[in-house]
């Protein structure tokens, strides 16, 4: 059999202008990956600026069986054996707490039975670069969970940034009459822990709803209230989680007339925030 037959097919198989074209392809692949690994491990390598930084953490994920090794002074290594990071300090087991986003400002807050989670403060030795932060070669940001990993167990430990009260002005439009009956001043809405996330300060305003509705007999529109539905207007101070590109309430970016929602005991209203006043003072 020939290598290229007589229509210029390698081993009749294949055309070999085709064949060309995918190893150009690969190399091209191949080239391009090596340039990003290359570019990657010169930012980060060697000569990079080093420091230690010391943040607050979630353990999450624990299984049963790696929870009794966690503790106060283990270490963490890379791959080549280097000490990266340390526990300084380990507090308030509980179930770990799953988020699952359901849209329109509602979260859903679910314990899990078997996993656990473990506040805690590490010390972690970091590459600067490009005004970032790198723990493992990995960035280090909010929402994205580093891998500490210790001579007997790995964990994820996921960033907590610092929180605030935060006061804000908030329209909640056509509520139900009956619903207004219940929201009062020092309403508080809780997480699954029973911590306050918000709380009703002050109601400034209770309006019946204006409703338009045709006047058929001459054809125009008049403006009427509607007794059943109120426009509700109040002060509520809020806690939000502090980050680089600003302050998060259930995890969204507070922003004026952006939507915001408050669950008490008794009832749930959606409005808009129409005021971000101030910052709280403990």
């Amino acid at each position: 059999m020939k290598v290229i037959d007589e229509n210029g097919r390698l081993f009749g198989k294949i055309n070999v202008i085709d064949l060309a074209i995918i190893l150009s392809v690969i190399c091209i692949i191949a080239i391009s990956i090596t340039a990003f690994l290359m570019k990657k491990h010169a930012a980060l390598g060697p000569e990079a600026e080093f420091t230690e930084v010391e943040m607050d953490f979630r353990l999450i994920k624990i299984r049963p069986a790696t929870l009794p090794f966690i503790k106060v002074g283990d270490y963490a290594f890379d791959d080549k054996g280097n000490v990266i990071g340390e526990i300084l300090l380990v507090e308030q087991l509980k179930p770990y707490l799953q988020n699952f986003d359901m849209g329109e400002d509602m979260v859903l807050k679910k314990e899990n039975k078997t996993l656990k989670e473990l506040k805690a403060k590490l010390k972690l030795k970091v590459k600067i670069y490009d005004n970032q932060l790198f723990y493992d070669n990995e960035r280090l940001q909010a929402k994205s969970p580093i891998v500490f990993k210790a001579k007997n167990y790995r964990v994820l430990a996921d960033p907590v940034f610092g929180n605030r009260w935060v006061r804000v002005r908030v329209k909640f439009s056509g509520i139900e009459q009956e619903t207004v009956d219940l929201i009062k001043e020092s309403d508080v809405e809780t997480n699954l822990q029973g911590e306050a996330v918000s709380k009703i300060v002050k109601i400034i305003s209770k309006k019946t709803v204006d409703s338009l509705i045709l006047k058929v007999e001459e054809n125009k529109f008049i403006t009427v209230t509607n007794p059943y539905q109120i426009d509700l207007i109040a002060t509520l101070d809020i806690l939000c989680d502090e980050r680089a590109n600003g302050l998060l309430f259930k995890g969204s970016i507070l922003r004026l007339g952006d939507g915001l929602s408050f669950h008490s005991r008794d009832y749930f209203i959606k409005g808009n925030i129409i005021v971000i006043e101030n910052d709280i003072k403990d």
